[in-house]
């Protein structure tokens, strides 16, 4: 599937529209994120991720560079950037440059893309932003640096450890200055090795990376605390460095604290905070729906066993009703007969005396029992409810 394809699929194509003003702003970093992006939602797409940045940026064209570690992932290129480029309502020329059969690169294809006239509108702006960029004077001093950005951390060209926030540093103590940074942090996004010219180059894009040695193909896995951030390119005492500025990516505050990190070690101004308090609140209401869900469905098996039960009782009264109704009968049968022969108007006679005179009555019909109840009761016997049904039966 291409990026357009899961973005669809996962309703979130309306991304592409948010991640810029421009066609630049989407290519250079935009699509990296959006697959980042991706890959949280739940895609196992490691290794096969691809990273876009530009470069030799002009009034009306740029070089885009497409690193993927598959090689088929350039075939599906020209639609993803065409597709994107339609979502914005720009149009740009495609031109391959380089593809890594060439041999300068292994793992890329630089392609040119010829930018619309709107574009020429935003390198303007860009350039405005520099040059006010440059009349900025104020610069923290080091030690408010050092506690503004609690996880920053700050490598040379040969990618070895010069500085190093406070609470990084309590997380991974190995993190000491002048150790190689690729002794404690893994990069898990993009698929590279430390390296200063490529991160460099790659200041645009977002960065994954893990204290653990996790190998694991899914963001997250692993016992790592993750940082989510961004390297930059500065100077430090006349020399070339890279501050990474970033923060842990945590998923609730029990993952917090398994880390040994509690809410006050996250600076106010950094919006994780937020994040692990809208998803603490977010758990709490799913756990709660879930209660509730599970109630509906108790109450709901109760409601069909209550139905169930309902519909048993008025078949057992349909037939209780039933049978009073033939006993009813019965007894009026039994009735007649005693009246024809005048067995009602002789108190001082048993009914057991005339027997005879009914005869033609058959005893295990509901009249002839009922005519047995009846004759005992007439005889002054004793009749229990209990012991009724046997005694008319051994009668």
């Amino acid at each position: 599937m291409t990026t357009m394809e899961i973005l669809d699929l996962y309703g979130k194509s309306h991304l592409v529209a948010n991640m810029g003003t421009s066609i630049y702003d989407l290519l250079n970093g935009g699509l990296s994120d959006l697959h980042l992006h991706l890959r949280f939602l739940g895609q196992n797409l490691a290794a096969e991720v691809p990273v876009f940045y530009v470069d030799a940026v002009q009034n009306d064209s740029c070089e885009l560079h497409h690193i993927s570690q598959k090689e088929e992932m350039r075939t599906v290129m020209e639609a993803i950037i065409n597709s994107a480029a339609s979502i914005l309502g720009s149009t740009i020329g495609i031109q391959l440059l380089m593809s890594r059969e060439a041999g300068v690169w292994y793992d890329r294809e630089v392609y040119k893309l010829s930018l619309p006239q709107e574009e020429k509108i935003h390198t303007y702006n860009r350039e405005q932003h520099a040059e006010a960029a440059a009349q900025c004077t104020y610069t923290p001093s080091p030690s408010l640096f050092y506690r503004m950005f609690p996880f920053h951390f700050i490598i040379d060209q040969e990618c070895r450890l010069l500085q190093v926030g406070s609470k990084l540093q309590d997380i991974a103590s190995r993190m000491t200055k002048g150790s190689l940074i690729g002794h404690t942090l893994k990069i898990m996004y993009p698929d590279m090795e430390w390296n200063y010219q490529r991160l460099a180059l790659l200041s645009a894009c977002s960065f994954l990376l893990s204290t653990g040695s996790t190998t694991s193909a899914r963001v997250g896995d692993g016992n790592g605390l993750m940082l989510k951030g961004q390297f930059f390119e500065t100077e430090m005492d006349g020399a070339p460095v890279l501050v990474f500025m970033g923060s842990p990516r945590l998923t609730s505050l029990e993952h917090m604290r398994s880390h040994g990190l509690r809410l006050c070690d996250i600076p106010s101004h950094d919006m994780a905070r937020d994040y692990l308090l809208i998803n603490d609140q977010q758990r709490s209401e799913e756990d709660r729906i879930k209660q509730l869900q599970m109630d509906c469905d108790r109450m709901a098996k109760e409601a069909r066993w209550i139905e169930k039960e309902a519909i048993w009782f008025e078949k057992e009264k349909n037939k209780a009703e039933a049978a009073c109704e033939r006993l009813k009968e019965s007894l009026n049968q039994a009735l007649s007969k005693l009246a024809e022969q005048d067995l009602l108007e002789i108190p001082d006679k048993s009914p057991s005396m005339h027997y005879s005179c009914i005869a033609d009555i058959d005893m295990a019909t509901p009249a002839g029992k009922a005519l047995q109840l009846i004759d005992k009761i007439l005889s002054g016997e004793k009749v229990r409810g209990a012991c009724c049904k046997s005694q008319v039966h051994k009668r």
